[in-house]
């Protein structure tokens, strides 16, 4: 790429490490992909820190899409029946317009983060199981009106789901207007969710690991359990190098897993629970008997 511009930026007013600078493009800047340096040495090959925009030609929407959904988390095998409305600006319904919609879902760890911030819900397993479906194109009728089925397949997960729906109505010229509703998928009408009383997913070595536990439904409301079943997986990695005619030397590893502790419990409440830790990689594992839903956190 060229060089537009090279400018000397200094500290503000409102102090010696603050900088802030407005750049101003061409009018005839062409569109695509920019990239801003900044260089405390302006002789330095590389640059201290760089950020990269994307420039391009705006152009005013021409019509409005609209999408009702029914509110609330979807649960088994229902689907989402998403009501579509567009128009133009002008007042005139977006009749016999063409519409195109996907469906994405991947894992939510937390599908309550205002009401119940730090929790954790699920099986981490899940967090491979993202995946996006583009569905049938259709027409508006007569009023610009649509139905778009969202009907993902989650009946083999163990974690709530974020399931996005994304619209784009095209204009006469084909250029779209984008929009998309979420709604959240629950595997069963109450779930286990843990809080790790410790950062960054590591616990103190040859400590007790504390944990906070509590059972909800999807409006956040406490469901008491009359058992959980806890477990304490320690699971010790051994590394070994391999070597193929593809990949040359490779590393690998086998996993053994010791059950350090298993308990059951009452839960009544929002209740803590401690674990005793040592080096290395452990998996709490909650079972809720009524559900047969197990929670997986890995630390």
């Amino acid at each position: 790429g060229s060089n537009l511009s090279q400018q000397l930026v200094k500290p503000r007013d409102i102090g010696q490490a603050y900088f802030q600078h407005a750049l101003t493009l061409p009018t005839d800047a062409p569109t695509g992909r920019w990239m801003l340096q900044a260089r405390v040495d302006p002789a330095a090959k590389l640059p201290d820190a760089q950020w990269t925009f994307q420039v391009e030609e705006f152009l005013p929407e021409r019509m409005k899409l609209d999408l009702k959904a029914p509110e609330g988390a979807m649960s088994g095998t229902a689907s989402l029946e998403v009501q579509v409305q567009g128009d133009y600006l002008y007042g005139a319904p977006a009749a016999g317009n063409r519409l195109q919609a996907s469906v994405y879902s991947e894992r939510q760890l937390n599908p309550l983060a205002q009401k119940l911030p730090g929790f954790i819900f699920g099986d981490f397993a899940d967090d491979k199981a993202k995946k996006r479906e583009e569905l049938p194109d259709s027409d508006l009728d007569e009023q610009g009106k649509a139905e778009v089925t969202l009907a993902p397949a989650l009946s083999e997960r163990s974690s709530p789901m974020l399931v996005r729906g994304s619209f784009s109505l095209l204009e006469s010229g084909g250029r779209p207007v984008v929009r998309s509703i979420e709604r959240s998928w629950w595997p069963a009408p109450q779930l286990v969710a843990i809080r790790p009383l410790f950062d960054r997913n590591v616990a103190q070595e040859g400590a007790l690991a504390e944990f906070e536990l509590t059972r909800v439904d999807s409006a956040a409301k406490f469901q008491p359990a009359k058992e959980l079943q806890i477990k304490l997986v320690y699971e010790e990695r051994q590394w070994y190098w391999r070597y193929d005619e593809g990949r040359g030397w490779n590393s690998g590893f086998n996993t053994q897993e010791e059950v350090v502790e298993a308990r059951s419990l009452v839960l009544k409440d929002r209740t803590k629970i401690a674990l005793p830790v040592r080096w290395g990689r452990y998996r709490v594992e909650i079972l809720d008997p009524e559900t047969k839903l197990t929670t997986r956190y890995g630390f």
